[in-house]
């Protein structure tokens, strides 16, 4: 069962498209970040007395900084869309392609489990060089209360 949209809709294309515009006519150098799709535990959640699967394809994109600020828009697991923008950190460990952080901000769309229309947004992130362009990107976003998942995201990243 779907659920309805919430309204943002607009908003959220408006805020994605000049954040993403923003992001492209920067001088800094920057990743093109590419959203694909979430795994999720427990697979489903309660909503309106039924139980509904999480969505798991969660196409967009987004661009990090190299300040680590990123901005961002993508289909989210409520099948709402979400705009974010947030700081993200990520430190090189010994392994030469592995670096870890973390992203720390605020995102549109889950107002299913919050009841808020802006949303803090937290995750952990590991970050795997492929090349010295592209690289395969996990973030985990763990569970913080009853109405929520495990959610282990992949995304893509090319540096521009």
């Amino acid at each position: 069962s779907r659920h309805p949209r919430t309204g943002e809709s607009q908003v959220t294309t408006r805020l994605a498209a000049l954040a993403l515009a923003l992001a492209a006519t920067s001088a800094q150098a920057g990743e093109l970040i590419v959203h694909v799709g979430s795994y999720h535990s427990p697979s489903t959640y309660a909503y309106q007395g039924e139980t509904v699967s999480y969505n798991n394809v969660n196409p967009g994109v987004g661009y990090r900084f190299d300040s680590e600020v990123v901005v961002g828009a993508y289909y989210n697991s409520y099948r709402e869309p979400t705009v974010y923008a947030g700081y993200a950190p990520l430190w090189q460990t010994p392994i030469q392609q592995l670096q870890l952080g973390g992203m720390i901000g605020v995102g549109t769309g889950y107002s299913i489990p919050t009841g808020r229309s802006v949303t803090p947004l937290g995750a952990l992130i590991g970050r795997w060089e492929l090349t010295d362009t592209y690289s395969v990107q996990l973030l985990f976003v763990p569970k913080i209360h009853g109405d929520m998942a495990n959610v282990l995201h992949l995304a893509f990243g090319v540096k521009l």
